[in-house]
């Protein structure tokens, strides 16, 4: 007595078709079933590109994991933040974990909390554009990392901030090895000064 949906499948791979069949019960003046409506639709193109959503979203996901970098965006209407999954992992948090603006205090490196000050966040909504490089803490691992947070601003129609958006990147392997070529250039300076001393004495 209740109505259903089935989808099935026919055929093979490429010409591969999707139907959705919808059930419906057919009363009587004493609401007795006597019968059933069926209604069928070729959704075919709905799965497919349903299909490819789902595969263009893992894709995405295994690309900002392999780059270290994840999106995020700020709601300034209901001041309500969203991350994308990478940025838990740079973070070190759990995916059930809510962001706000009082949990970024407690993970960025208190040297570089001005990043999230009043005065930045309406600096960088004013100009419509930021990027900026700080360290935050690891929640998991309690490492210090190097991120480059980038954003934009949107606007509506009479030019009214509506929402920030844009992303972090996890650029720690890139600092560090750009400190091991700093301290590499500096020892070469150091063993070059020495030699040059010894030879003019």
């Amino acid at each position: 007595g209740e109505s259903h949906t089935i989808i099935e499948e026919y055929g093979e791979v490429p010409t591969r078709f999707y139907y959705e069949t919808r059930f419906n019960p057919i009363y009587d003046v004493n609401k007795e079933v006597i019968g059933v409506t069926a209604f069928a639709e070729n959704i075919t193109v709905r799965m497919e590109a349903e299909k490819i959503l789902v595969e263009t979203q893992d894709q995405l996901v295994e690309a900002q994991r392999m780059a270290k970098l994840g999106s995020w965006e700020y709601n300034l209407a209901i001041q309500e933040i969203t991350w994308s999954k990478e940025v838990y992992t740079i973070f070190g948090l759990e995916e059930s974990y809510k962001p706000s603006l009082e949990g970024l205090a407690e993970w960025i490196h208190p040297e570089d909390l001005w990043v999230i000050s009043p005065e930045t966040i309406e600096k960088n909504t004013r100009l419509g554009i930021q990027s900026m490089e700080y360290r935050i803490i690891d929640q998991k691992t309690k490492e210090i990392k190097h991120v480059i947070g980038r954003g934009e601003t949107l606007r509506d129609s009479e030019g009214k901030p509506i929402k920030n958006f844009g992303s972090f990147q996890d650029i720690t392997d890139r600092k560090h090895a750009e400190n091991e070529l700093r301290n590499a250039n500096s020892l070469k300076e150091t063993l070059l000064d020495i030699v040059t001393h010894d030879l003019r004495n």
